[in-house]
């Protein structure tokens, strides 16, 4: 036996050492394999007999290694052997025979040595603790792998115990968690789900044993400890807690019953000690974790002893909402409070909820490392609770006294914040904003409204404002109310509108807490829709924020009340401003405001990236408080173009963008038709705005604004012919000196007013021919002849227009329109207008050859985003139209209901003329037909499209050739896509997709994307187009 025992720790020696070659090493390892697998039976006791000489000081059976080297090759040797019987014991059959009984009681014997051995040597420093977590969960696995029965479960663990208890109980304790982890995860063995399945059955009823032996041995190792006068083993300690907390969590929680009946356990009180004392270890965490999990099931179970728990609970609230203890104490306190919470939900245990509610309310009073925290109790009755904002319900209305608690608790921890550091204070609300919007949406808004009337009529006040800031988020009025003669403090059925009068207390607060302006304010902008629904309410806010806005001298204070003001004034009816109380007071008011520049400004700097100045603002609530009054309206219209022409004259960037901004809304808000110096005035600001000499003053954004107000806003023509002039007289200007953005920004505003007047019921293509004509005086003070106006439109109607910009850019001598991309979306958009209103006049012969080719070359451009798009979107309107029977409307019921698939979504099937944004016209259906295409138009557009997929486009616009492509199937029908597709495709010889592609894939294809199921969804109909182009790839453009 000792000269067998030598040679296998010479063996082990050298497959440990980095000197061995690899032929020795090979060598020794078959020699080890063939000991503790072929021969198991035979050398059993050799094996015992090593593990056992293992960890004893010294040097151990006669070897002359050192202990470092013994280590090292322990480690090999324990998990080589764990190893090897683990695939023993997966091959031993299920028969029931003596011989295989004590082969197992023999893997059994290996296995918890494998496990004391590294035990001993983790206890003697060597760093090897992996191991031995390996050696207890192959001994957990193999020996589940053993079990025939619901009783060998029982056997293993309490065979274990005895086993261990004379040996290491630290081994006994790794056994015990390896094997609870291993329960439930099929990661772990392959074990059969029958057998899993029984395993988990029997170990759900050995879980009570577990926490009995468990509990048992700590009380054995504490009344040892004490008597000895030595510290508690905190390695054992914590891997106790966490074996309890695995088995009571994964395996059976009902077993929490043992620890807590007919008293608290002596281990749970111990864990909550650990968890709750000052520092931050890991045996804390694991105290911690243990008693979470067994307060989250005890609550949950009947018969527990309600007076222990309620001393353990009250013990870790102490905790919790002391200001003297450590803040990892009190987080770990916190955390146990969470849990008792969530397994009293589970039992709807009242009682336990509310006790926790208040703790965690409390918590914010101590300073709490994360006060977010402190609400996750109301995260998990929100997320449990179907009952929110219905005060009928029992769920809702008995956690009511709860609110008032944590509304108060909250409300003195924002003001003592405010107090300590204002600065931090958006920084707080951004952190515990959610979480304290739970409280709503657990109880919902009405239950909090009488606790804020009360809190802010206290000396607290500003802090029930911020909470009040913090809850509007998501605050309803639920009372509603009346138009004429409301009663702002009833609701409509004549009971107390407890929302009416929370706004009143709120706004009365605005008068006590000038810190509160900021606060209330904001909450107003949140709260415009709710508070509007009361026309009595609202004047009470507006002429509160009003006051504000003209006597404060804080920007922050100013800009907040001209957002809520603009807000309420958005929300708000009409019929309010008919109000006198409100055009006397409210529209004179603003108007002053803007006009005399009264408003505290926010400097520039500190304005955010797309943030309007305050006076804007104010401008927009001007603008709509006077929307009754024509008289101020104009002169708010007078004063926005004197700024902006100081602005331009003085060739201020960024004051000119906010001034033409200023321009829009106030242009946009006229109504009436203007009279002549208006209409002057408007164009002179536009002509200094595209004037050569200020393009590098002018922000393009801004002035694309202005564009866009002028083209579509204008209802009645009254613009058109003028400012149409001044648009094309700078592109003729632009033109001539080659493409530029503003010269593309240019030809969409064309687009948009070509698209406004031919879909307006009152306007049509004459519509400039007549503004000619109206606006004649005009011309003549601005010394522009008839002459002068018919050479820059080419004409008097908006088709000559339109069809000399298309004429500029498809003749363009100066370069080859194909290569500048950046003029696809305003020309193609204008041209894809032509096509849907089937204007022949403008898209015949010539011209329209020339679209054709622009078209189908641009399909085999490298161009990508909103350049591609606009080509996919012409490509397949003139598809469509090509054909005399197509329905757009099928292609658009296509999509109808279906998430939007790609960018191109609503530009391929949009049929809807109340477009605000104006893109398309509605399909116009002419007979006869007036644009008439050559009859291979579709196989020659079809052809484009697929070589674009295959090769010259993104691959990431496959999706939007894909639904470009459907939505021609769609309209035009199967049969004649089919037909196309056949042409567009070719013969074999054609070499598309690629030279192998033969006839016989294309026939394929043409089956597959034509057949019923693909055209079913558009995802289909991409997925077969993806395989035909032969899947991702990378592109030109891309």
């Amino acid at each position: 036996m000792e000269e067998k025992k030598q040679q296998v720790r010479e063996t082990m020696r050298v497959v440990c050492s980095p000197q061995s070659s690899n032929e020795r090493r090979k060598e020794c390892e078959r020699f080890l394999d063939q000991t503790f697998r072929e021969k198991f039976e035979e050398n059993y006791e050799l094996v015992l007999d090593i593990l056992k000489g293992v960890g004893k000081n010294g040097v151990n059976g006669g070897g002359s290694s050192s202990e470092e080297e013994e280590s090292i090759e322990v480690s090999v040797f324990v998990s080589k052997c764990v190893l090897q019987y683990l695939r023993r014991a997966k091959m031993e059959t299920d028969k029931s025979s003596h011989s295989t009984n004590d082969n197992n009681n023999l893997l059994l014997r290996i296995l918890f040595q494998s496990i004391v051995s590294n035990d001993l040597l983790s206890l003697r420093g060597k760093e090897i603790n992996s191991v031995c977590e390996f050696a207890a969960l192959g001994a957990a696995v193999a020996s589940m792998k053993m079990v025939r029965s619901e009783e060998d479960v029982e056997t293993l663990v309490e065979s274990s115990a005895m086993h261990f208890r004379q040996n290491s109980a630290h081994a006994f304790v790794h056994y015990l968690k390896a094997f609870g982890e291993s329960v439930h995860d099929k990661n772990v063995g392959a074990i059969r789900p029958e057998r899993r399945k029984l395993i988990a059955e029997a170990a759900s009823r050995a879980c009570v044993f577990v926490c009995r032996a468990l509990e048992e041995m700590y009380q054995s190792i504490s009344i040892a400890t004490n008597a000895e006068g030595r510290e508690e083993d905190a390695t054992l300690v914590a891997l106790m807690f966490d074996c309890l907390a695995i088995w009571l969590n994964e395996v059976n929680s009902s077993a929490s019953i043992e620890l807590f009946f007919p008293k608290q356990s002596i281990i749970l009180e111990r864990a909550v000690q650990i968890a709750c004392a000052s520092g931050e270890s890991k045996v804390q965490s694991s105290a911690m974790s243990f008693a979470s999990t067994l307060l989250e099931a005890i609550v949950q179970q009947e018969g527990a002893n309600r007076e222990a728990l309620a001393q353990c609970l009250s013990f870790v609230s102490q905790v919790a909402t002391s200001q003297e203890a450590c803040k990892s104490a009190q987080n770990r306190a916190l955390e146990i409070i969470l849990a008792t919470v969530n397994g009293a939900l589970k039992r709807d245990d009242t009682e336990i909820v509310s006790f926790c509610l208040d703790a965690c309310a409390n918590v914010l009073l101590a300073s709490p490392e994360s006060p977010a925290s402190c609400f996750d109790a109301w995260v998990k009755i929100s997320s449990s609770s179907a009952s929110a904002f219905d005060l009928d319900k029992e769920t809702t209305q008995k956690y009511v006294p709860n609110v008032v608690v944590v509304v108060n608790a909250l409300a003195t921890f924002l003001l003592e914040n405010y107090r300590r550091n204002p600065s931090e204070m958006e920084a707080i609300r951004d952190e515990i904003g959610d979480s304290c919007r739970e409280i709503i949406n657990a109880v919902g808004t009405n239950p909090i409204l009488p606790i804020l009337v009360q809190g802010l009529q206290t000396e607290r006040g500003l802090g029930y404002v911020f909470v009040f800031q913090i809850l509007s988020y998501r605050m309803k009025n639920t009372f509603g109310g009346g138009d004429e003669g409301d009663n702002t403090g009833e609701s409509n059925d004549g009971s107390s509108n407890l929302f009416n009068i929370a706004i009143q207390a709120v706004v009365d607060a605005l008068v006590h807490f000038s810190d509160a302006r900021e606060a209330v304010c904001w909450s107003f902008v949140g709260l415009a829709k709710d508070i509007a629904i009361s026309r009595k309410l609202t004047k009470y806010c507006l002429r509160a924020l009003s006051e504000v806005l003209c006597s404060t001298n804080d920007p922050v204070h100013s800009r907040g009340a001209a957002t809520a003001i603009m807000r309420l004034c958005d929300c708000s009816k009409e019929s309010l401003f008919l109000d006198p109380e409100i055009s006397n007071y409210l529209g004179q008011m603003l108007e002053r405001a803007y006009v005399e520049n009264l408003v505290t400004p926010t400097a520039l700097h500190d304005l955010r990236d797309g943030q309007e100045p305050t006076i804007t603002v104010v401008l927009r609530a001007a603008v709509r408080a006077n929307c009754t009054s024509a008289e101020s309206l104009g002169r708010l219209f007078r004063k926005t173009s004197e700024n902006a022409l100081s602005a331009i004259h003085h060739h201020h960037g960024i004051q000119v963008g906010h001034a033409l901004v200023d321009v829009s809304i106030a242009l946009q808000s006229q109504k009436a038709t203007h009279d002549v110096d208006t209409k002057k005035m408007a164009l002179e600001i536009l002509s200094h705005a595209l004037s050569p000499a200020q393009s590098s003053v002018v922000p393009l954004k801004e002035l694309r604004l202005l564009l866009h107000v002028f083209a579509t806003n204008d209802n009645e023509a009254v613009f058109l012919a003028p400012v149409l002039f001044m648009i094309m007289r700078t592109y003729l200007s632009i033109y001539s000196n080659g493409s530029s953005y503003l010269g593309n920004e240019l030809i969409d505003t064309v687009r948009l007013t070509y698209v406004k007047n031919i879909t307006h019921s009152s306007l049509s293509n004459t519509a400039l021919h007549e503004s000619i004509a109206m606006n004649s005086e005009l011309f003549q003070r601005m010394g522009i002849s008839y002459e002068d106006i018919v050479g820059v439109f080419s004409g008097t109607t908006l088709n000559d227009v339109v069809a000399k910009v298309l004429d500029m850019n498809l003749r363009d001598t100066n370069a080859n329109f194909a290569d500048d991309p950046d003029r696809f979306p305003s020309v193609y958009g204008l041209a894809q207008a032509l096509v849907r209103s089937d204007c022949g006049y403008v898209l015949s012969n010539e011209r329209l050859e020339l679209l054709l080719r622009a078209v189908s070359m641009s399909l085999r451009t490298g161009c990508s985003d909103e350049n591609a798009i606009s080509v996919l979107a012409l490509a397949g309107d003139i598809a469509c139209r090509s054909i005399d029977s197509f329905d757009p409307k099928k292609a658009s019921a296509s999509f109808g209901g279906n998430k939007v698939v790609g960018v191109v979504h609503g530009s391929l099937v949009n049929n809807n003329v109340s477009n605000v944004k104006l893109v398309l016209p509605n399909w116009t259906f002419n007979n006869p037909k007036s644009i008439h295409l050559p009859q291979m138009t579709l196989p020659l557009l079809l052809r484009g499209l697929l070589e674009a997929a295959n090769e010259y486009f993104p691959a990431q616009l496959l999706t939007d050739i894909a639904a470009t492509c459907f939505a021609i199937l769609k309209s035009v029908g199967p049969a004649i896509f089919r037909e196309a597709l056949c042409v567009a495709l070719g013969d074999e010889n054609d070499g598309f997709p690629r030279p192998s592609a033969t006839q016989k894939f294309k026939s394929g294809f043409i089956d597959d994307i034509t057949s019923e199921a693909t055209m079913q969804h558009v995802r289909n109909f991409k997925r077969s187009l993806k395989k035909f182009v032969g899947g991702k790839r990378s592109a030109a453009g891309s």
